[in-house]
Formats: C-alpha cells, sequence, structure tokens
C-alpha cells in the first residue's frame, strides 16, 4: 500500500470520480435504449437516481478541488490552469469525432461530408464554448437524433463557474480555506 505523503497524490478522490463516471454512464445507458432503468440508486434513495447523484459527486469533490486550488494560486493561474484541463481533451474529442466516427458513421458521401458546413461549424462552434452536437448525415437514425457527443453540454457550465470561482473566493475571503463552508 503506498504511503500518503504531502507530496504524492494518493487519496480516494479518484476511486470517487470512477464511482460517479458509472453511475452517470450507466444511468444514461437506459434512456439512450429507450428503456426504464433498474436503477439500484434510486430504489435506495428515492428522491434522486444514479445519474444525478454521480453528478453531485462530481460537483462536491470539483468544489472541494478547485477551491483548494484557487487558495493555493492566484486567480490568473487558477484560470489558465482550469483552461488547460478543459480544452486539450475537447480539441481531441473533436477531432475525433470529425475525422473517425463522422467519416465512418455518416450517411453523406465522404466528399458531401467533409465540405458540409456543417462539419466545420460543429468544432468552431464547440471550441468556443457553444455547444454544437450534430455532424451532417452522423447518427441520424438514433433515438437522440443526430446527437455525436451530448456530454459537452456541461463545458459553457464548468467555465462560468470557474470564471466565478474566484470572485467568490475574493468576496468571501474568511470561506477560502474551505468548500464546505462555500456550499452552507
Amino acid at each position: 500500500m503506498k504511503k500518503y505523503t504531502k507530496n504524492n497524490r494518493f487519496n480516494l478522490f479518484d476511486l470517487l470520480r470512477l464511482i460517479a463516471a458509472t453511475l452517470v454512464i450507466y444511468s444514461h445507458s437506459y434512456p439512450l435504449l429507450g428503456i426504464t432503468p433498474p436503477d439500484i440508486v434510486t430504489r435506495i434513495l428515492p428522491f434522486t437516481n444514479g445519474g444525478t447523484l454521480g453528478v453531485w459527486i462530481f460537483f462536491i469533490i470539483s468544489g472541494y478541488l478547485n477551491t483548494k486550488s484557487i487558495k493555493n494560486n492566484n486567480a490568473f493561474a487558477f484560470l489558465i490552469n482550469r483552461s488547460l484541463r478543459i480544452f486539450p481533451g475537447l480539441v481531441v474529442a473533436l477531432l475525433f469525432s470529425i475525422f473517425v466516427i463522422g467519416p465512418l458513421c455518416t450517411n453523406l458521401p465522404m466528399s458531401d461530408y467533409f465540405i458540409n458546413h456543417k462539419t466545420w461549424q460543429y468544432i468552431h462552434q464547440n471550441l468556443f464554448l457553444s455547444p454544437n452536437y450534430i455532424l451532417p448525415g452522423v447518427f441520424d437514425g438514433n433515438r437522440f437524433k443526430s446527437v455525436v457527443n451530448g456530454s459537452i453540454w456541461t463545458l459553457p457550465t464548468e467555465a462560468l463557474l470557474y470564471l466565478t470561482l474566484p470572485l467568490i473566493v475574493k468576496i468571501f475571503p474568511d470561506y477560502q480555506h474551505t468548500s464546505a463552508r462555500l456550499i452552507w
């Protein structure tokens, strides 16, 4: 077992994130298939479901870690770090969607797919955090027609929260040493 020191990152946050991600994927898989989930979380906690619980777990962990990060950095460094967390992965996901998923799944001829303005609008809008879920001819027959990556809806909200957190910490400096006080 790895021994904990201040400089290593041995904690249970990664395990909690894995559990939360699994809950979200599990809960979303059933509506995507058009069937009612046998949601075990709802049986235990009738006021919620697995997907919502997973999102709550992410919010709590993110609130704690981001508050800790802003405490240890200035606002500019914090925002640069958050941008580096969002945009490299977003660029890879968008390029993968356009150049791998699109050509494999479009019902359009390849040349029509690549010259269609919606193909390039997809990358442009999403890079500016204005969610666009549609690539031309891709997933037209799915339950949620043409949606390539539905999870990008979270990015504008995430970016807005990253922009407001330094302001919140500035307005409430006595509360910055613990995210729990920001919540309560």
